[in-house]
């Protein structure tokens, strides 16, 4: 079991510095080309951003397991060294899991500005303004860290004061309220939100469609359709990998925090832990391909920020850039 775990550690410390390399890349494109200085791309920004963040933490995971995880005892004997391992792998976890939230909700943010500017289009440039999106990004980075640090100081007291034992949820049925409420605010209901918006984005989507046939509308409508809907599948094919890899994998973890299916086997668990965590780490890593296939704009930047020789940066995309700009 622990030579899987290594290999485990191992991939995604690979899959981690694919994504660490992938999100920085258009985190750089979206900064450093000025059509792109939107609404829509700051919140695209901000999610490279975040998924840049769990890369980090996935990439360091082989270093952790090596030179924390073996330090720290489970039941019955406490040193100061177990304390110490225990406390910096809880730290890292801490910022893993806050990481992970703030990820979450930076999709549902990204996704809420694609249901206003397509849904209530009149009221975007008034509703989503500078100060406000401001706003919204400090109280994603802020909600994401708050929900996550009281549940790890509560775990390094108690695993300190019991001895050195981890300490479980039948003992201590406050921490399993907690990480349920928890679970709960920063992960059932933004699914449900998400689920909700993309199904109305879609809906609109269609019938914009239907009613630009039927009417026989050529020109500018039609390529603002066009440019909705072309930024609009580049997000939707990011929600649709966020519900394929992170769903299963945050059911598995949920399922090793509230259930006591593997009996006191702390080997199997993490094991089951690490895939978990793995599948995950592979939504933030592909997350920079998906735009890099599905969002023209934002590929045609980074292969002329890459190639400055290459300046091929075509105008014929204008009328999106513009849409962008004022929807």
């Amino acid at each position: 079991m622990e030579e899987m775990n290594t290999k485990l550690s191992s991939v995604m410390t690979a899959q981690g510095s694919v994504g660490v390399i992938g999100n920085l890349l258009v985190c750089l494109t979206i900064a450093k080309t000025k059509s792109m200085h939107n609404v829509t791309n700051c919140l695209l920004f901000n999610l490279a951003s975040v998924d840049a963040c769990v890369s980090v933490i996935a990439s360091l995971e082989l270093v952790i397991g090596r030179y924390f995880l073996p330090g720290i005892g489970f039941v019955g004997y406490c040193t100061p060294s177990f304390i110490y391992n225990f406390v910096c792998h809880f730290i890292i976890k801490c910022f893993e899991r806050s990481f992970f939230t703030c990820s979450i909700l930076s999709l549902t943010l990204a996704t809420f500005e694609r249901y206003i500017g397509i849904i209530h289009p009149f009221q975007h440039s008034s509703f989503l303004t500078r100060r406000k999106i401001i706003i919204l990004l400090c109280s994603v980075w802020v909600i994401s860290f708050l929900t996550e640090i009281p549940f790890t100081v509560a775990f390094i007291i108690l695993y300190a004061s019991d001895n050195c034992t981890i300490p479980t949820n039948d003992k201590y049925p406050g921490l399993l309220v907690q990480e349920v409420v928890k679970s709960f605010a920063t992960f059932a209901l933004p699914c449900i939100v998400l689920a909700f918006m993309y199904i109305k984005i879609m809906i609109n989507l269609k019938s914009g469609a239907q009613h630009l046939e039927e009417q026989g509308v050529q020109g500018p409508p039609q390529e603002l359709y066009r440019a909705h809907k072309k930024v609009t599948q580049a997000l939707g094919f990011v929600v649709a990998a966020f519900f394929i890899l992170i769903l299963p994998g945050q059911i598995l973890k949920l399922t090793i925090t509230y259930t006591n299916t593997f009996g006191g086997n702390y080997g199997l668990a993490s094991f089951c832990a690490r895939i978990s965590a793995m599948v995950i780490t592979t939504n933030s890593a592909i997350n920079p391909i998906v735009y890099g296939f599905k969002y023209t704009q934002l590929r045609r930047a980074c292969i002329a920020i890459i190639c400055p020789c290459s300046k091929r940066f075509n105008r014929s995309n204008q009328v999106q850039q513009d849409v962008q700009g004022t929807t």
